[in-house]
Order: structure tokens, then C-alpha cells, then sequence
């Protein structure tokens, strides 16, 4: 449908019209600040908030975000907040906040608006002035450099003038009046636009816990390389327990000589070591991932729970309804795909329907059955494999043989079954699971009255 020629040519004037007011416009505004140049106005007084400076210590030891947001929020899963509040901000130092494991002392972190206890203040946030050069030696922290910026009183001058008010709203009116006009030609067919793609909306999965998982991985990271400055290689693990202050490690085989900073309880059993001891001891991250393998549970009475797939050293069975063994199979591939300690590991899902090839991030490969399952398993590979039904016959023996290897580099979960599984995993439909070898039932949060985690 073509456009009539009098809608062009009003169009036409109409632009013509609105450049040259801006021109004149321009002009006006251009001669003001010429005329009536003053310094920056003082800017407006800010909001108060509650805001902390962190101290060169707490109970002896270097502070860090996830133990300041137990303190003062009461979990260490609400350090994300404290930091996606404070990304970028300017500190004392001349340093921006740019990663949650580090803070300095001296710093200035605002907080949630529901946080509470001793040190927490209230009132504008002290503001930073950049500083080309360092403070002093000796300074206080952000002494030179923090407090309101002095400015000069704005000039009388420095107002728009009534003739440059008058042309913004007259240029407002022309704007609503072809606004309005193109709307008429469009809803009348007089002026059609070109078809456009429809963009397609895709669900993503927020990382879940995401404080915590840098936590874990960093200090799993820190054992690493404690044991390789030892000459001494990683202990089995097949289950580790987070909480606000301390991070334990239940050894496949008992071990009464841990390395510096680890301490030992239940006969070697056992590794214990507080997180804020670990936050600032040495990590070679360019080494491999130690626990490539790790899944969450849930929560235990001491914790979150993380299991070591690979340390069953042969079929892992997950018992309970259909509904909540694909639930559990669907986290864990989820988990595997984003989480900052599985960056080397493959993860194979067998027989979960055509619709299962596009559900999950990258680093996820599905197949329709068992059958074309050992095609994709590359030689020295790393990674799960996760089979939606027992297979029987020579499969099933191939499994048991991929999962028993001597050095373990593939875990192979099995939804229902089978019977002589070495892992019995059995989830309820109120979201409790029983191991059989932790000594608390585990809470896994995926009880089926709760929505269906969204799938990338």
C-alpha cells in the first residue's frame, strides 16, 4: 500500500520545522552557558541507608562478605545482595568493588535494608572523590578523599530563560502532534510498517546459591594447593557440608594428616576448616578442578550437603515417583553445566525424550536411548552420565564396568533403579531423601508441590 503524497510532504515540513527549532534552541542554551558558567552545583543530599566499614578484623580473623552477611543479615547466602549493591562503588583506597571474595579494610559496603546488628550505621553513604594520586602515609582509609565535595553556591544566572522554556514546549506540542499523526496513518493503513520478527523468549535458570558455590569451589581450590605444595595427592571425598562458618569434608578412606590449615575430627574421618581461615590462604586456580564431580543434596542438620558422584565407584541409583527422580536428574544436570568447580566435565543424558536435546545449558549432551550412548563417550573423557531407565543385558554391564573403573573418571546415575546399585538415593514426594550412608535425612527442596524449576 503506498503512502499519500499530502501525508509525505506534511511529514516533510514538519521535520523541517522541529530541526530548525532545535537549532534555535541550541543556539539560546549555547549562549546562556556561556554567559552564566559556574562551577557544579553541590549535588543533592543522598538518602540515608544502612551502610558498614569493614574492620581490619573480627574474632581474630580477616573479614570477608559471606561472614559479614551472617552477622548482619543471618545467612551467608545473602552476600550476593551486599555485593551486587556495592559493584563498581569507588572505595577509600582508590579500588572499585569488582569480585565478592575480595574486601578490604576500610571499606565502605552498603547493606539491605533489613540488616541489623553491631556496626551496622545509618545516614548518607560517605561519598568518594577520585584521587589521582594516593593518600598520604599514615592517612586514615578514604580520610583525604571521602566526605562532601565542596562546591559554589549555583549563580541566579544559570535558569533557562522564558523564550527557551516557551520553544520546549512548543517543540513538545510538535512532537505530540506527529506522534499522534503517525499512529492515524498507521491504525488506518495509511502508513504500513514492515513485518518483524517475532524475538523468542528464553527461560533461563538463575545460578542457584550462588555465594556459596564460590565459597565451596574456592576452598576446595585452597586444599588443592595445599596438598600439591605438599607433594601429596587429593583425598577421596564423597560428601561436603557447608555452613555459615565452617566447611567439612568426609573422606572416602580415613586420613589423620591433613594439611595446614585443615583439622581432623571422627578418627580422620573427617576434614574441618573454617571458611574465614581459608579466605585469604594461597589457591593456584590454573590447576585442575579437584571435585569435578560434586551435586547438591539439599540440607542436613550441620549444613548444605554436596555428594561426590564419582566416589560411588560404581551405579548410582535414584529410588522415589518418576516425578522426583527426573526432578533430582534435572538439578544435578543444571548444576553440572554452571557451577564453577564441573569446567571440565561432560554431562551425558540417555533416553529423556526428544524434547530433553534443547532443555539444558551447554555442555550437555543427550541421546534417545543407551544404545548410542557409548559413541559419545570419548577416550580419557571426564564427566555423569545420567540414564532415564535401567537398561538390561550387556548395557546395564557396560555401565556397572564404566562406573567401577579403577581411576574413576565417568559417575553413571540410574533413575529407578537397578537393585544392586552402590548408591541408593531415595527421594520422597516431600522433598526428604535418605542416603543410607549420611546419618541425618537430607531436605533437597524439590518437593512436588513446589513449581518445576524452569529449564534453559
Amino acid at each position: 500500500m503506498s503512502i499519500p503524497a499530502r501525508l509525505v510532504r506534511s511529514v516533510r515540513v514538519a521535520v523541517v520545522a522541529l530541526a530548525a527549532l532545535l537549532v534555535v534552541l541550541a543556539t539560546l542554551i549555547g549562549w546562556q552557558q556561556a554567559a552564566h558558567a559556574a562551577p557544579p552545583s553541590r549535588p543533592p543530599a543522598a538518602r540515608p541507608v544502612k551502610y558498614y566499614i569493614v574492620d581490619t578484623q573480627f574474632n581474630g580473623q580477616p573479614e570477608f562478605l559471606f561472614e559479614i552477611a551472617v552477622r548482619f543479615l543471618g545467612t551467608g547466602n545473602r552476600a550476593p545482595e551486599i555485593f551486587n549493591l556495592n559493584k563498581g562503588r569507588l572505595e577509600p583506597d582508590g579500588l572499585r568493588v569488582e569480585r565478592p571474595e575480595v574486601i578490604k579494610p576500610g571499606w565502605v559496603l552498603q547493606l539491605p535494608a533489613d540488616a541489623k546488628g553491631d556496626g551496622v550505621r545509618i545516614g548518607p553513604l560517605p561519598l568518594i572523590v577520585p584521587s589521582s594520586h594516593n593518600a598520604a602515609p599514615g592517612a586514615q582509609p578514604g580520610a583525604a578523599r571521602s566526605g562532601p565535595a565542596q562546591s559554589s553556591t549555583p549563580r541566579a544566572g544559570s535558569k533557562l530563560s522564558g523564550m527557551a522554556l516557551a520553544l520546549w514546549g512548543l517543540l513538545g506540542v510538535i512532537v505530540l502532534a506527529l506522534t499522534a499523526a503517525a499512529v492515524w496513518a498507521w491504525r488506518t493503513g495509511r502508513l504500513p510498517l514492515p513485518n518483524r520478527p517475532r524475538r523468542t523468549r528464553t527461560v533461563t535458570t538463575a545460578p542457584p546459591d550462588s555465594s556459596a558455590a564460590w565459597v565451596v569451589d574456592r576452598s576446595l581450590r585452597v586444599l588443592a594447593t595445599a596438598c600439591a605444595q605438599q607433594n601429596r595427592s587429593l583425598p577421596g571425598v564423597y560428601a561436603v557440608v557447608v555452613d555459615g562458618e565452617q566447611i567439612r569434608l568426609r573422606l572416602s578412606a580415613p586420613d589423620e594428616l591433613p594439611p595446614t590449615g585443615w583439622s581432623v575430627e571422627d578418627e580422620g574421618r573427617t576434614w574441618v576448616a573454617t571458611l574465614r581461615g581459608l579466605q585469604y590462604a594461597p589457591m593456584d586456580d590454573g590447576r585442575p578442578d579437584p571435585y569435578p564431580h560434586l551435586v547438591t543434596l539439599g540440607n542436613m542438620g550441620d549444613g548444605r550437603v554436596l555428594l561426590n558422584l564419582v566416589e560411588a565407584r560404581g551405579l548410582i541409583a535414584i529410588k522415589g515417583t518418576a516425578a522426583m527422580q527426573r526432578r533430582m536428574a534435572d538439578a544435578w544436570t543444571r548444576e553440572l553445566a554452571t557451577n564453577p568447580w564441573s569446567r571440565e566435565i561432560t554431562v551425558l543424558r540417555a533416553g529423556f525424550g526428544t524434547a530433553d536435546v534443547d532443555a539444558h545449558p551447554p555442555g550437555t549432551l543427550s541421546v534417545p536411548g543407551v544404545e548410542q550412548l557409548w559413541d559419545n563417550l570419548a577416550e580419557g573423557g571426564n564427566g555423569v552420565v545420567l540414564v532415564a531407565h535401567a537398561p538390561g543385558g550387556r548395557d546395564l554391564q557396560r555401565l556397572n564396568e564404566l562406573a567401577a573403573q579403577a581411576k574413576p573418571a565417568w559417575a553413571v546415575v540410574v533413575l529407578g533403579g537397578p537393585k544392586d546399585a552402590r548408591w541408593q538415593l531415595a527421594v520422597q514426594p516431600d522433598g526428604w531423601l535418605e542416603t543410607g550412608f549420611l546419618p541425618d535425612p537430607v531436605r533437597t527442596g524439590l518437593a512436588l508441590d513446589q513449581p518445576r524449576p524452569a529449564t534453559v
